[in-house]
């Protein structure tokens, strides 16, 4: 039932007929099975993506367009920068929120055709001030299926480009259930 227990219902913000279901994405622990529609009771934070779907059921849908804030250093934009929960994260209609390990709080909404993305920096960058605070913005990033059953999503191809309103791009990705190109951004 929900998103617990394979209840493959997505976990997130969304506005009813809205074009936009934004939420957390979480890395199961080791032989913990699938995070349906990228929510896990357990396992590391590892992303917050634009596009989920409920009751999917079979394997991982989406999580596509990942966004992800991090502190201090960023060598490898793409190396695992999954964190743990320092919190039980919060919902409320219309809003959600994680805690981060690390001192990061990210808070979640959505309208019909855009997702609102809070990212709030508490630790202080005194020690770190030359590294920063940093958001990665993954085109690639897509919910994995770990069962080796070959009905995972995989990422095609895709492009991000940043100007000065924010950015723009898009993403192509295929298996699961369908095939075909996606533009959330």
């Amino acid at each position: 039932m929900g998103a617990d227990g394979g209840g493959n219902m997505f976990t997130g913000v969304c506005m009813p007929y809205g074009v936009v279901k934004l939420g957390i994405d979480i890395l199961p622990p080791p032989g913990a099975g699938d995070a349906y529609s990228g929510y896990h009771p357990d396992g590391r934070v590892n992303g917050f993506s634009m596009m989920h779907e409920s009751g999917i059921g079979g394997s991982p849908k989406y999580g596509v367009v990942s966004q992800y804030p991090v502190i201090g250093a960023l060598d490898n934009p793409l190396a695992d920068h999954g964190v743990s929960r320092a919190a039980p994260d919060e919902a409320a209609l219309g809003w959600y929120k994680a805690s981060l390990q690390g001192g990061i709080t990210v808070e979640l909404a959505a309208s019909h055709h855009a997702g609102i993305i809070k990212h709030t920096f508490h630790r202080a960058t005194t020690n770190i001030s030359a590294a920063g605070n940093h958001v990665i913005v993954d085109v690639s990033h897509h919910l994995h299926s770990f069962r080796g059953q070959g009905i995972g999503q995989n990422y095609v191809e895709g492009s991000i480009k940043a100007n000065t309103n924010g950015y723009e791009g898009y993403g192509v990705y295929n298996g699961g259930w369908n095939l075909g190109k996606l533009t959330p951004m």
